[in-house]
């Protein structure tokens, strides 16, 4: 009966430090994915800039030439940047300060972009253009909380899209519920700049879908580096 009750106890304790060993996993996993995107990020920033000092050199007397960051921020202002992301990929991270989420942002809405973090969905804005930037997440019961405490969040939090060496801003202006059927948040308008991140609701049924809804502030930082 000792040896019994030893091996309950030993079972117990097993079972209690799974879940915290399953959070740990999750975490090292998803720094070791946002580690790798931002060296890739690094990397191509070292080649535009290679390429850039070739074209001046190569120009010299021929007139100044705007360089690809100028270029890429009118096309970006125009809501003109048209970006191709594979499936899964991560593209920079979603961070909303109230209620301390910070999460890989990948590309698409399927399971293998969801499991690891919130998913950016094909076709509609990219962080920062003018249209609608649609986010979804999960809120899990178990391993990685996700859009767990999305319900928490109150008209006039922040929303920030860190892509690239750019983080952009949103200010919550509208939160609602909504059912399944209803797709009026995935409307794209034509010159608002508009994050909506999505997810299930109430967490333990997901009979219809909790929606946050921000509107882009002037505010935009730059700078990121590899950490």
């Amino acid at each position: 009966m000792k040896y019994i009750g030893r091996g309950l106890i030993a079972l117990g304790l097993i079972i209690m430090i799974i879940p915290t060993i399953g959070t740990l996993w999750i975490q090292y996993e998803e720094q070791s994915l946002y580690i790798a995107y931002l060296q890739e990020q690094q990397l191509q920033r070292q080649e535009q800039q290679a390429v850039e000092v070739e074209q001046k050199e190569g120009a010299e007397g021929v007139g100044e030439i705007d360089t690809f960051e100028e270029r890429l921020v009118e096309k970006e202002e125009e809501g003109l940047l048209l970006i191709h992301k594979e499936e899964g990929e991560v593209i920079g991270k979603i961070k909303i300060p109230a209620i301390k989420l910070d999460l890989l942002l990948l590309e698409g809405i399927t399971e293998k972009s969801l499991s690891k973090g919130a998913g950016h969905m094909t076709g509609t804005a990219w962080p920062g253009q003018k249209g609608n930037c649609t986010i979804a997440g999960h809120r899990n019961y178990t391993f990685g909380s996700r859009f767990n405490r999305l319900g928490q969040v109150k008209e006039g939090d922040v929303i920030i899209l860190e892509v690239g060496d750019k983080a952009y801003t949103y200010k919550v202006t509208e939160i609602k519920v909504v059912i399944p059927e209803d797709l009026s948040p995935l409307e794209q308008p034509l010159t608002e700049r508009k994050v909506t991140l999505i997810t299930c609701h109430p967490i333990y049924k997901a009979t219809h879908r909790l929606i946050v809804i921000g509107e882009k502030t002037e505010s935009e930082e730059t700078g990121h580096t590899v950490r």
